[in-house]
């Protein structure tokens, strides 16, 4: 119940602040070490996330870097306060948990437009079709696998309820912990984890490949029968264990504990897209939440920054500095997201590549109603099962043809089937790819149902 006080205001006509939680969810506030865990379970699911300490960093890509675009301009930014980063993708069964406390309908259950798929023996991917959501995308998924054909602004309603659910007041929006989506500063900070090079994992595309779900030989080799022309010189040179999305959290973390930010599928961010010098800067009379913020971009034409490249992504395009933009409707078979939950509490700024803690423990005190709730007993996997999820096949019938294009980003943002990455045409090819799946598929059992409930 809501506070008698909330939403009146005192005698200066300023508003009164709500009362405080009793039963507020235990949190940690600020991390004291880059990388430092800290778990909320909520409805029965962990939610693990890392710190990201404050600190500065060089954005954007050297001149000299290979594969660079023109709006990866060098910038130094300042990450004004740390945050704590959900450690992978936002998977199937936070959503499904988010759907069944809500009964949330997302953008392409509800607008007669739909989604997009994978045609499994072609490797084209196809839609939008109205049958098809985040809960069948051409092959089944397992309840670790990352949500996919979410909108920004499914993300958006997600963070909003995750905002409600763990916030320190009656009303949200003076709780002292915000749940956001990353701005694009903190999630190439959070991605590089103090390191310069082209990867948070390095330069070497052997070394890549141990940490990112992207586009191999294999996707090659599948699109070579009739697509010879979209076949990438910019593949990993070795197959990994998916051709599709993979499970979260199944490749090497980044140096502060961070799973797949390159690679297994697009991330959303809260930023608009648009040139670094256009970033806004908080002011002197900036509000709190941007003081925490650091810069941010405006949303001049209406575009969302995506970041970190998919499954079908080139890993030319998968760099910490390569930016990606399509507008907010937008909803993809190899695009979802991750969020931060920004501690609204006092932080001195540090050089992230400093941060050293022997321990590696946390003797912050939380304001929140505890210290740090996180359990991870004997090492237990928080994702349960292990077992493999075979890609099925089924029939492609009267549905437009959206090609995989796995080159570089484009720039043309004209309208919302944009040649964006790794996004591709909407062809009128209508052609029969039905057919038998390769030999290490069976038949698809992926129906929409309610396997993840």
């Amino acid at each position: 119940m809501a506070s008698d006080t909330q939403g009146d205001a005192n005698a200066d006509g300023e508003r009164k602040i709500s009362a405080v939680k009793a039963d507020a969810v235990k949190f940690p506030s600020n991390g004291t070490v880059a990388g430092e865990e800290a778990t909320i379970t909520l409805h029965g699911i962990p939610y693990r996330f890392r710190w990201c300490p404050a600190g500065t960093f060089q954005m954007g890509s050297a001149l000299t870097e290979v594969g660079r675009n023109v709006d990866e301009k060098p910038t130094e930014a300042v990450v004004p306060h740390g945050f704590w980063i959900l450690e992978t993708e936002v998977t199937m069964q936070m959503f499904a948990s988010f759907v069944r406390q809500t009964e949330y309908k997302t953008d392409a259950e509800r607008d007669g437009v739909g989604g997009y798929r994978v045609n499994l023996k072609t490797g084209h991917i196809l839609g939008p079709d109205p049958t098809v959501n985040w809960k069948n995308i051409g092959y089944q998924q397992e309840k670790i696998f990352p949500v996919t054909n979410v909108t920004w602004y499914d993300a958006q309603k997600f963070v909003e309820w995750f905002q409600k659910e763990i916030s320190t007041h009656e009303d949200p929006v003076d709780s002292r912990r915000q749940v956001r989506l990353p701005s694009e500063m903190q999630w190439e900070y959070a991605c590089r984890a103090g390191r310069v090079t082209r990867y948070g994992s390095g330069d070497d595309l052997w070394e890549l490949a141990e940490h990112a779900n992207l586009r191999d030989i294999r996707q090659n080799q599948t699109l070579m029968g009739t697509d010879e022309w979209k076949r990438s010189p910019w593949t990993l040179p070795q197959g990994g264990p998916f051709r599709y999305t993979g499970r979260v959290g199944s490749f090497t973390p980044n140096a502060w504990g961070i799973f797949d930010m390159h690679g297994n599928v697009w991330e959303w961010c809260a930023d608009g897209y648009a040139d670094y010098e256009h970033a806004v800067l908080p002011g002197e009379n900036a509000s709190e939440l941007e003081k925490f913020l650091g810069r941010t971009n405006p949303d001049l034409q209406n575009l969302k920054v995506m970041r970190g490249g998919g499954w079908n992504t080139a890993y030319i395009s998968a760099r910490c500095a390569n930016r990606s933009s399509n507008v907010p409707s937008r909803r993809f078979v190899a695009l979802g997201f991750r969020f931060i939950v920004l501690p609204m509490e006092p932080e001195v700024a540090k050089d992230a590549s400093a941060e050293e803690d022997e321990d590696g423990e946390s003797t912050t005190d939380s304001i929140f109603g505890g210290g740090n709730d996180s359990e991870n007993d004997d090492g237990e996997s928080i994702f349960g099962d292990d077992d493999d999820s075979d890609m099925d096949d089924e029939s492609d019938e009267n549905t437009d043809e959206e090609d995989s294009d796995f080159g570089d980003s484009e720039e043309d943002f004209s309208d919302e089937e944009s040649d964006d990455a790794d996004f591709g045409d909407d062809n009128d090819d209508s052609s029969d790819d039905s057919g038998d799946e390769s030999e290490d598929a069976e038949e698809s059992e992926d129906s929409g149902d309610d396997s993840f409930f």
